[in-house]
């Protein structure tokens, strides 16, 4: 029996979409950490970034550098390659299922179709890019009314938007969630140690990690952490995350608050320093708004590190009540969870040890076997 073809679909995803970069990074790691995986032949169509999430397991000539990055941020560039170019190639090497990431996928494609999905929060900021969004709900609504899908919802929240907004008859949902290197979290404390020196962080201090979008919820942060300090806390803030969108408003905000010597940018970070960096934090602090998973908090369970989150129903799903939840709308309430963390080692030392010992259903070893039982499943219809 000869081996069934898998397409990773992966012209859109650039490392600037955030959170959904890390997610696809670790999605193909994990299926490549299985044994089963032999059983499939894989191919990618990339971009010249996107190249990289499938160098290390691919052969050279099972990849095809279609587009460029400044072109995959072109919408009828991108339709074209994602619509007819794909298309041909898929005809070309007999693929028998396409992988889409980044909440796209084409609404021509008659191979079956195993879609991820995110997030709808291009959906909720409607306004804010009427064409993307049009664009990325006709995918949705063609696709699901194929009937031809295995549409991938990162948690359960996701998988509710995805009902409320398509047709998912005919079409199969199985939730797979951010998949968490095996390792991941096991560093040691001399790893740690230099880290510290190399970036100067020799004190105690309260983290978060997260790019500027306004969702991600900074300028409430920063005012309650401005009382905090004003009440005598002594713990700086250290934000790791990409300044973008909504960076400027958050620089004058410090600024205004006099909290520039209290408030420690870090730059872009290798996969170790990131563990070094949530194994270095008191706790972490997470205020967004909105979110499709939540990586991450993930990750900062697996080093350990104690945190307080937004009470949202996507993290009580994945976390039950592990973190300590707060109010994310209300100042108050995100200065509350700073201080009942900041004081009380004991809740610090629960969260982190409940933590670590919940997110081992996340790792490699087990996503990875969701995501080659759907292939199996697929199969097994034919």
């Amino acid at each position: 029996m000869s081996q069934k073809k898998i397409l990773f679909n992966l012209i859109y995803p650039t490392k600037d979409i955030g959170g959904g970069w890390n997610y696809i990074e670790n999605f193909i790691a994990a299926i490549f950490s299985n044994k089963k995986s032999k059983d499939y032949e894989f191919f990618a169509l990339c971009n010249e970034e996107s190249v990289k999430l499938v160098k290390d397991f691919l052969p050279t000539e099972n990849v095809d550098v279609c587009i460029s990055v400044k072109d995959s941020k072109k919408y009828l560039k991108r339709i074209y390659y994602e619509n007819v170019y794909t298309k041909t190639f898929i005809a070309n090497k007999s693929i028998d299922i396409q992988h889409w990431f980044g909440n796209v996928a084409s609404p021509i494609s008659k191979t079956c179709n195993h879609i991820v999905i995110h997030d709808f929060l291009f959906w909720k900021n409607f306004r804010e890019n009427i064409a993307r969004t049009l664009y990325q709900m006709t995918l949705f609504k063609v696709n699901s009314y194929m009937g031809n899908n295995f549409y991938l919802p990162i948690s359960n929240k996701t998988k509710k938007d995805l009902k409320e907004i398509t047709n998912s008859k005919g079409n199969v949902i199985n939730i797979i969630p951010n998949a968490l290197d095996d390792n991941y979290g096991k560093i040691s404390i001399e790893d740690v140690d230099n880290f510290k020196r190399k970036f100067n962080l020799n004190y105690e201090f309260i983290l978060f990690v997260s790019h500027t979008y306004k969702h991600k919820n900074h300028l409430s942060l920063v005012k309650a952490y401005k009382s905090y300090k004003n009440n005598g806390g002594n713990r700086k803030l250290v934000l790791r995350g990409d300044k973008i969108n909504n960076y400027s408003s958050i620089e004058n905000a410090i600024k205004d608050s006099e909290l520039e010597d209290d408030i420690v940018w870090l730059p872009r970070l290798s996969n170790l320093e990131m563990q070094c960096l949530y194994k270095s934090a008191t706790f972490m602090i997470f205020p967004s708004l909105y979110e499709g998973g939540g990586i991450p908090l993930m990750e900062a369970f697996a080093c350990e590190c104690p945190v307080a989150c937004s009470s949202l129903n996507v993290f009580k799903n994945f976390y039950n009540d592990i973190p300590y939840y707060f109010d994310p709308n209300k100042v108050e309430s995100i200065l509350n969870a700073i201080k009942v963390m900041d004081e009380s080692i004991r809740l610090r030392n629960k969260i982190s040890q409940q933590g670590l010992k919940h997110v081992e259903k996340f790792r490699y070893n087990i996503i990875s076997d969701k995501i080659l039982n759907g292939y199996k499943l697929k199969f097994e219809e034919e």
